[in-house]
């Protein structure tokens, strides 16, 4: 920052506007990587002005300008500005900058989910950079390219992708690319199941970032921190590193970020047993919808998945079935919709309807956190509806999933459901279930500590408690008993 200001002096001791356009570009696209985004876009806002005889600047500044504008949660409107930019770029046969435009078009188009079309955007940007030797446009595209491929589920193809450009990246020292290539590794592993390298990677670049002062990856790496300590369970270390986040991107009014913060923390309180805390966070999401800001926009069918999750916790039938039958209505088929089905099935029957739980689908799968709370739900549901056998066989091909073991969370509430259903459909069952049930029980006791007390107290699991026999172990001499 110091020779920014010093090189900003000379230019304009000298009465050079290009200088100083070009100081005030590289210095708004430097605060913009590190997500310091008001001071970003009053220097790139003051570029333009600068840069009045200046094509290239004028398109550099438009770009940036629609980077700054993603970030602060207005992704058509940064669309918009992208498309324009390019289009001007094209005409005027700025190649390289046409390139680096269209990565900036991915980042807004991999933000509304709209992933092949960000995938072809810089597949053309790679091209256009291949043909005028633009090293530091091509390795932003790949990149990115590897981000997409994540958000596609080719976790190993991302993840392959953002290892084989590490090499080149640390050669020619594009640190930020470097450290963004981890972080796409670590998001990818933890989709693949390899916790131990997601944390890894994760914390690599947690240590180099925070040394950078580069706040924005620091929040990338916190959530992919978060994002495997919950795969595990660890509920309470999940949120700490989301609660970090949120200050982070909240102190950087980086609203397309925060959007997703906000859901995501929300999710782990409410699971947790917090939801007071949970309830202001999803209030804070639709007052950000009502202001029109995409980015929340975005969020709004997350967020009433989790309001319906909360409810059904909470045993308020009512009110889950309002919100979860919604959410089935709109007829989108995403993981709000799996699981605002199985939550209808389950307050459903609670509430006196006659409702005939869905069975199990062979592509439900349980890798992840979120494929395993709906199959949780499914099988509550069939608990709930009083059919033990069916209820005991699902409980048994659960349990024999690899992907169970990952989580004792996760494993307890499901052996816990066993339990309860083999009192009444093969009582010879019960204490092998309860046993397992009670041992993922005493890990979660040792891992989470005193951060346990509200999970414990949730409704739906002090009646499953209850019903699988189980109770919760306490701590003595550091020991579960």
């Amino acid at each position: 920052m110091r020779d920014f200001a010093r090189a900003d002096q000379i230019y304009e001791t000298r009465s050079n506007a290009e200088g100083r356009a070009e100081v005030l570009l590289r210095r708004g696209a430097y605060l913009d990587g590190i997500g310091m985004l008001e001071p970003a876009r009053v220097d790139l806002e003051r570029a333009r002005t600068f840069a009045e005889g200046s094509r290239s600047q004028q398109f550099r500044a438009q770009l940036l300008l629609s980077s700054v504008t993603a970030s602060q949660g207005n992704l058509t409107l940064a669309e918009t500005m992208a498309v324009d930019a390019i289009a001007t770029a094209e005409r005027e046969d700025l190649d390289a900058t046409a390139a680096d435009g269209l990565v900036q078009l991915a980042i807004v188009l991999q933000s509304n989910r709209k992933f092949n079309d960000a995938d072809a955007r810089l597949e053309s940007a790679l091209e256009l950079a291949a043909k005028r030797g633009a090293l530091r446009v091509a390795a932003r595209a790949t990149v990115q390219r590897a981000s997409v491929r994540i958000d596609q589920e080719r976790f190993a193809e991302g993840v392959k992708m953002a290892e084989d450009a590490l090499p080149s990246l640390r050669v020619y020292r594009y640190r930020r690319f470097e450290l963004k290539a981890l972080n796409v590794v670590a998001r990818g592993r933890e989709r693949l199941g390899q916790f131990a390298e997601t944390r890894a990677a994760a914390l690599e670049v947690l240590s180099r970032a925070t040394d950078f002062k580069d706040d924005a990856q620091v929040g990338d790496a916190l959530e992919n921190l978060a994002g495997q300590a919950n795969e595990i369970g660890n509920l309470p270390e999940a949120h700490d590193h989301r609660l970090t986040g949120v200050s982070i991107h909240r102190t950087q009014k980086e609203f397309g970020t925060l959007a997703y913060d906000l859901t995501n923390r929300a999710d782990l309180l409410i699971r947790h047993g917090r939801s007071e805390e949970a309830g202001k966070l999803l209030d804070e999401v639709e007052e950000g919808i009502k202001k029109g800001i995409d980015a929340y926009k975005n969020r709004a069918r997350r967020a009433l998945s989790l309001r319906a999750l909360n409810a059904a916790i909470h045993g308020q039938h009512t009110e889950c079935i309002r919100i979860a039958t919604q959410l089935k209505a709109a007829g989108v088929a995403d993981s709000a919709q799996r699981l605002a089905v199985r939550l209808l099935e389950y307050s459903g029957v609670l509430s006196g309807r006659k409702v005939t739980p869905a069975p199990v689908l062979a592509s439900d799968t349980l890798a992840g956190a979120g494929s395993r709370e709906i199959r949780y739900w499914t099988l509550a549901a069939y608990l709930a509806a009083g059919d033990a056998r069916r209820t005991l066989d699902a409980v048994t091909k659960t349990l024999a999933d690899p992907n169970v073991v990952v989580s004792p969370e996760f494993e307890w509430r499901i052996a816990a459901i066993g339990a309860a259903a083999a009192t009444r459909a093969m009582p010879a069952m019960v204490p092998a279930l309860t046993a397992r049930a009670q041992k993922a029980l005493e890990r979660i006791q040792e891992s989470w500590k005193g951060d346990a007390a509200a999970y414990i107290a949730r409704p739906d699991l002090k009646e499953l408690r209850r019903r699988g026999r189980t109770e919760y172990p306490v701590l003595k001499k550091g020991r579960a008993e």
